[in-house]
């Protein structure tokens, strides 16, 4: 797989304004924070106001389009075309836009020289992925009897806002990363948590689960890779697949969803332990990824 390395100061501010409006209290700069959250809150309330049904959805439609459109007029209308936003009259997507741009200058104010250290961020990432990221993509589709992955992703860098997250988004075969310069948990290096991102975009259980009109993908997806990604860094000898890795995970890689959310605050135990579980009778049967896949759905969902 082909990784194409691109920051982008936009999406990164885009993704701040994120955090600040829905994670406050995981943000790990006061500054940041302080600085941010007036113009995320002022986004935020926009977008359920005129998104109400699925505002999550508009957030991350608006972070990733705004990697590959400059002009915040056109990426507001964009955005909004995306999301079915009528604006006959042009007000919402001016009014849009005049948000962004907001968001993007108190972001500028607090990382004046983003573009020159972005480059500098994204190093200890690539040296890590130039070591390790071949062999752990290979003994991935090893463990779970996959042939291939995407041939080529794009990689976008962010500003560490949460001390390190991720997303992927296999409709545009690229995932978003904070660049961190170092491995906040040792015991899950951001190696791992990139191929993590990576193994997402693959694409047979995605549609699987898009012909069938299911709604559990986005959830779905993260969880069932996150065992097998784990196995197949263990064999690095970079991390551990077990109950207590995958709970560190789901603590430490904000891992999101309704069913993620609802059972990490209850016992990230015992979902941990449910996953460990199925990856391991899912190794025993020998079954293919999409019927592994399959399997854990009904055991989460059913």
């Amino acid at each position: 797989m082909k990784l194409h390395w691109k920051p982008n100061l936009s999406t990164s501010a885009l993704h701040a304004a994120e955090a600040c409006w829905q994670h406050p209290e995981q943000v790990n700069d006061s500054e940041v924070l302080a600085t941010m959250r007036p113009y995320a809150e002022r986004l935020g309330r926009w977008i359920i106001d005129q998104h109400p049904v699925e505002p999550q959805g508009f957030w991350e439609t608006l972070i990733v389009t705004g990697s590959a459109i400059d002009s915040n007029r056109e990426l507001a209308s964009a955005v909004l075309t995306n999301r079915q936003v009528q604006d006959g009259d042009g007000s919402r997507g001016s009014l849009l836009a005049d948000l962004i741009t907001d968001v993007e200058a108190a972001f500028r104010q607090l990382f004046p020289r983003y573009d020159e250290q972005s480059a500098f961020r994204f190093r200890p990432l690539q040296e890590q992925w130039l070591g390790y990221g071949r062999g752990l993509m290979n003994l991935w589709k090893c463990l779970v009897h996959q042939d291939a992955l995407a041939d080529a992703c794009t990689v976008i860098g962010l500003q560490p806002i949460l001390g390190g997250f991720g997303k992927a988004h296999p409709d545009r075969d690229l995932v978003r990363i904070e660049a961190v310069l170092t491995n906040a948990r040792p015991e899950l290096p951001e190696v791992i948590r990139l191929g993590w991102l990576l193994v997402q975009l693959e694409q047979k259980s995605n549609e699987i689960f898009r012909s069938e009109a299911s709604t559990d993908a986005p959830v779905l997806i993260p969880l069932a890779t996150l065992p097998a990604i784990l196995a197949a860094g263990q064999e690095l000898e970079l991390t551990r697949c077990d109950v207590a890795h995958v709970a560190l995970a789901f603590r430490h890689w904000h891992i999101s969803g309704p069913l993620v959310t609802a059972d990490i605050t209850e016992s990230p135990t015992e979902l941990a332990n449910l996953l460990i579980e199925w990856w391991h009778s899912s190794e025993r049967s020998q079954a293919s990824w999409q019927t592994a896949v399959r399997m854990l759905a009904n055991r989460l969902f059913a």
